[in-house]
């Protein structure tokens, strides 16, 4: 009997998720990171370029709240990484992505509907000098489901 309720749970998580990923269109995140961030005494905040695209060709979809995180090595040994984040936040204004041109679109790789690239703040740069670290932005609707997103690596020096 537990099985099945584990299965069917499962079964409608998937909807669920199937049903957002609908909402959302076709959205391709890209984030560009600067080669190097300095650490700080907790004011160095790095921040992410953002590319947006929607490939989708009826729907635009409309972003505003995102998620933030940063993985990095917290000390000298590969055992120390440090989380930080999950941090929640929201865009000034909302950005709208227009859907796709795909009626008279003659480039062989589409056209998406796109708005101009804008730079989002990710985290606080720990004290990790000498080490890579991964940024995250994840943009997410008002109940909290994964739209779309994308990590970018990025040397911590001091």
């Amino acid at each position: 009997m537990k099985k099945l309720l584990v299965l069917f749970l499962s079964f409608l998580l998937i909807c669920f998720g199937l049903v957002a990923t609908a909402l959302a269109g076709d959205l391709d995140v890209d984030l560009a990171c600067p080669t190097s961030v300095s650490y700080g005494t907790g004011t160095t905040i790095f921040y992410a370029t953002v590319y947006l695209k929607n490939r989708d060709c009826t729907n635009s979809v409309t972003v505003q709240r995102y998620v933030t995180g940063l993985v990095a090595n917290a000390g000298n040994m590969i055992g120390n990484v440090g989380i930080y984040g999950p941090f929640p936040k929201a865009l000034a204004a909302a950005k709208i992505v227009p859907h796709a041109n795909c009626t008279t679109c003659t480039n062989p790789k589409g056209c998406p509907g796109t708005v101009p690239a804008f730079s989002v703040p990710v985290a606080t740069v720990p004290n990790t000098t000498g080490k890579i670290a991964m940024g995250l932005v994840d943009f997410i609707t008002n109940s909290g489901q994964s739209i779309a997103g994308d990590m970018c690596m990025v040397s911590i020096v001091p």
